[in-house]
């Protein structure tokens, strides 16, 4: 099997755009994520800065937020504690110029994109309270 050659980071100027996207993904997932994953309660009152911006975005934006339904827990809790040292490693990967990140890069684009359309399939079927916790 062919090695393939590292084509250093200068000569690749659109990774530059991963890398940021990455980072931004491995922040996001320390400072909001976490927040739903653990099930920390939103409040506007709180002391820390990013639940009320949480609280905010759930209250204007996006009421499932609020909710944080078992099914958002486990999604954000894979986000924090599995994706967010995966989005280290792309990082790493795409600075340093290693082709063996490209298979487990595949496995996490096909894990974002199922749990992004689970996730979009139950905001645009408008799920409420009532619906995801009926009771029996």
């Amino acid at each position: 099997m062919k090695q393939l050659e590292k084509i250093p980071l200068q000569k690749r100027p659109q990774d530059w755009f991963f890398i940021g996207c990455f980072s931004f993904f491995a922040w996001s997932s320390f400072c909001i994520s976490s927040i739903s994953a653990l099930n920390i309660s939103l409040s506007p009152n709180s002391q820390n800065f990013w639940v009320k911006i949480l609280y905010w975005y759930g209250s204007a934006i996006d009421p499932l937020t609020l909710i944080n339904p078992p099914f958002l827990q486990m999604q954000t809790f894979i986000d924090t504690f599995i994706f967010r040292p995966f989005y280290l490693c792309l990082i790493y990967a795409l600075i340093q110029g290693a082709n063996w990140i490209r298979i487990p890069a595949f496995f996490y684009v096909s894990s974002i994109t199922y749990s992004l359309v689970l996730l979009i399939g139950v905001e645009l079927l408008g799920f409420s309270h009532q619906k995801i916790f009926r009771s029996s």
